[in-house]
């Protein structure tokens, strides 16, 4: 008893010692992505639409839902959310499969909201938009998968590290990467052992000013992605872009030099 006290203690302590603000808004960022991007809907504005169409049909047919199963269901989805505004293990990070118990609440609360939502004409004009962006993202996602396979792919690897070979044409670059959680040595070793062997040489160390950014996507921590893109984008614009599978591979010229 002692323990778990003490533990609950130290995350009122993590939580409180930074801005309340700040961490609640990391917590709903990743409870947007990591929840309404099990949809599969790839797009900002579909996922928020999504969001604001779930929300707002809880509260337009709240009497339908919250029967006792529905309030089952509710309790079920958000208890462990507002847990986890206090949680602290793994330096206070959420990863993806820390939701994976409360996904069939989920999925069975938004399938009934969009059942009372299509039993009204004027619902359906907010129904069928989204079963379109819904099916059109799901079958782009279901064709990248036969295309070249699910996730992260060795061949998908290789083939954006010919990519970057091929746009430099010999000339020196330097190449930085992005790999969740923010662990490159995949690719620094596919650049010593595939690229050198290949092509005959490396990223140089040296900055110069063609510049290659590469990577994956971050769905546990997309805040993290976007800042390491936010400062790549000061210090190099992009002229083409590349993309494989799940991996983005940006060629940039280079416009500051940052000292080492």
């Amino acid at each position: 008893m002692l323990n778990c006290f003490d533990n609950f203690s130290f995350s009122l302590v993590f939580v409180f010692k930074f801005n309340i603000k700040d961490i609640c808004f990391m917590r709903i960022l990743t409870y947007h992505q990591e929840i309404i991007g099990t949809l599969g809907i790839s797009s900002k504005e579909g996922k928020l639409f999504a969001l604001v169409l779930f929300l707002t049909t809880l509260v337009i047919f709240k009497k339908k839902i919250f029967s006792p199963g529905g309030k089952f269901l509710f309790l079920w989805l958000t208890v462990p959310l507002i847990c986890y505004m206090f949680y602290q293990g793994n330096h206070g990070y959420l990863w993806g499969y820390y939701f994976c118990g409360i996904l069939p609440a989920f999925f069975i609360l938004f399938a009934s909201c969009l059942s009372f939502l299509s039993e009204k004409r004027l619902g359906n004009i907010l129904v069928i938009p989204f079963l379109i962006v819904f099916l059109y993202d799901n079958l782009v996602n279901v064709s990248n998968y036969l295309k070249v396979g699910v996730g992260i792919t060795f061949e998908a690897q290789l083939k954006a590290i010919d990519w970057i070979y091929e746009q430099a044409q010999g000339k020196p670059f330097n190449a930085d990467f992005y790999v969740p959680p923010q662990i490159y040595y995949s690719y620094s070793y596919l650049m010593k052992w595939y690229g050198k062997q290949k092509y005959g040489y490396e990223p140089a160390i040296k900055q110069v000013s063609e510049l290659y950014t590469l990577y994956e996507p971050d769905l546990e921590h997309p805040q993290f992605l976007q800042s390491w893109l936010e400062r790549q984008d000061k210090i190099g614009k992009i002229e083409k872009e590349y993309n494989w599978g799940d991996i983005t591979v940006h060629k940039r010229r280079r416009i500051i030099y940052e000292e080492n």
